[in-house]
């Protein structure tokens, strides 16, 4: 009797606790203190540039859940963006492991201990068998661990004993607040140990981020402030090898794509489920980096839509920024980014385009001329643009550019560009992955004259040679059969006419 009394006065002493933190904080507690020694370096100036159509799909995938979504995803190094309840808070979980390990590892920096530091854990530190813990399992009669051990468990594993004892290395829940104060993460709350989230449902509400504050902690990161570059490789590490959420934002990205990410879940009580989150880092293939945030609170939905869903969302965002070195061009940036080019190249991207959206098929800008169509090549019922550019000094005998651009009502993506060929540009009746296949003609500069047929591999064209090259002093060419979508032109070179005929 006298030991279940002890225990009952243990919760209700830690709930007291638990519940003071949330008044300080809800009255404006912590302010860091003048002395702090973490760094208050601001971050690189980031001009977001929202993308409306990708937030529009986002909160379309987002209503499978039966709950609430928030999400924001940047492209750190363009500030291409989207936000779905960018401003409200959600329970973080787990996620709440990464913010308590940057700030250890600030400690580490500062010398306070080092990450080979042997750190006793006792019984006394495990959390609750209903709670996550390897440390705990494999070791029920406690063990002693190395800081970086620690820091492994709680974020590539999601140990809750693990984060509790690392807590308690920085300083406790009010000492990491003000960390986070310090380097300018002001919507994120951590006031309770993960011990104390099991105590009562409410109290994962308190512990909240909202999706703006999540991304300004990973922009923190990935820009190094608040953790030396040492600490933030050994912590990106972590993150990348962490085992829960395969199914969450790496569950539809390709095989080998890097993700460095900290997951959150909360349990179920009455069909609800308070948190399902993944936040992280992800790599494009051009090297670009999409800090990415996903919560979901308080879904009627089981298990089975709630991480798809973030998947789906990790997916979007991945085919749209996912470019390599394409550019993504809206129409409301055409018009003034093309009054002053970066540089050629730009001009030549910006001239293909700025006219795309129009009805009109030809038109000349700044001399130049073009010649464009409209065509749903993947019969999504949303047209491409094929566009042949004419211009002075881009081409001879061998022609000119051609470009093919995905598009959706504000934006255009350039899938494909060729620097020289020649019309007619025909659409085939074979597909390659569900898109039509391409020809054109190629020739001029002492090459025999053919038509070339282009495929689709996924991402791009790519060249497939088609017909017979004849070459017996006069162009002679087998057109294949299709639909024209650019007629043959007859056109001034730097030599002399080339007639496009058949």
């Amino acid at each position: 009797m006298k030991y279940k009394t002890t225990i009952v006065l243990m919760l209700v002493i830690a709930f007291s606790v638990a519940c003071d933190r949330v008044e300080k904080l809800t009255a404006g507690f912590p302010t860091p203190p003048p002395e702090t020694t973490t760094p208050a370096k601001e971050l690189v100036k980031l001009a977001l540039k929202p993308d409306a159509e990708l937030e529009k799909q986002i909160a379309k995938i987002a209503e499978e859940v039966k709950g609430k979504v928030g999400v924001v995803a940047v492209v750190l190094e363009t500030g291409d963006s989207v936000s779905l309840n960018a401003d409200q808070h959600f329970p973080m979980q787990s996620v709440y492991k990464l913010p308590i390990a940057m700030a250890v590892l600030h400690e580490v920096d500062d010398e306070k201990f080092t990450l080979d530091e042997q750190i006793g854990v006792t019984n006394d530190d495990f959390v609750g068998l209903n709670q996550h813990s390897p440390i705990r399992d494999k070791n029920p009669n406690g063990s002693t661990l190395t800081v970086r051990e620690l820091i492994q468990f709680s974020v590539s594993e999601s140990d809750g004993t693990a984060s509790d004892v690392l807590m308690r290395l920085a300083g406790g829940p009010d000492a990491v607040q003000t960390y986070l104060a310090a380097i300018g993460v002001r919507d994120m709350a951590i006031i309770n140990t993960e011990k104390e989230l099991a105590l009562n449902w409410q109290t994962q509400y308190a512990n909240f981020a909202t999706p703006n504050g999540a991304i300004t902690l990973l922009r923190n990161l990935q820009e190094g402030n608040g953790v030396s570059p040492a600490n933030r490789e050994l912590l990106l590490k972590f993150m990348t090898d962490s085992t829960p959420g395969a199914k969450r934002l790496k569950g539809l990205l390709p095989a080998g794509t890097s993700v460095a990410h900290k997951t959150g879940t909360s349990g179920t009580q009455n069909g609800i489920t308070a948190a399902t989150n993944d936040i992280g880092i992800i790599i494009l293939p051009n090297g670009k980096h999409i800090a990415i945030a996903v919560f979901v609170s308080d879904s009627a939905a089981d298990e089975k839509p709630r991480e798809p869903v973030i998947a789906k969302i990790g997916k979007a965002v991945w085919d749209r920024w996912n470019g390599g070195d394409e550019q993504a061009i809206t129409t409301k940036s055409i018009f003034t980014d093309c009054q002053k080019p970066e540089n050629d190249e730009r001009q030549r991207l910006c001239s293909a385009v700025v006219k795309a959206s129009g009805e009109t098929d030809k038109y000349m800008i700044d001399g130049l001329k073009f010649l464009s169509r409209k065509v749903d090549l993947n019969g999504d019922k949303i047209d491409e643009t094929v566009v042949w550019a004419i211009g002075d000094g881009w081409g001879g005998t061998s022609g000119y550019p051609i470009y093919i651009f995905s598009s959706t009502k504000n934006n255009y993506r350039k899938i494909w560009e060729l620097d020289q060929g020649w019309p007619p540009i025909v659409k085939l009746k074979s597909k390659t992955k569900g898109w039509y296949d391409l020809a054109y003609m190629q020739g001029g500069g002492g090459a025999d004259w053919s038509f070339v047929k282009i495929k689709y591999d996924g991402k791009t064209y790519r060249v497939r040679y088609d017909g017979k090259n004849v070459h017996e002093g006069k162009v002679q060419i087998q057109q294949p059969d299709g639909e024209v979508l650019i007629e043959k032109e007859f056109q001034q070179t730097i030599l002399g006419p080339i007639p496009n005929q058949r």
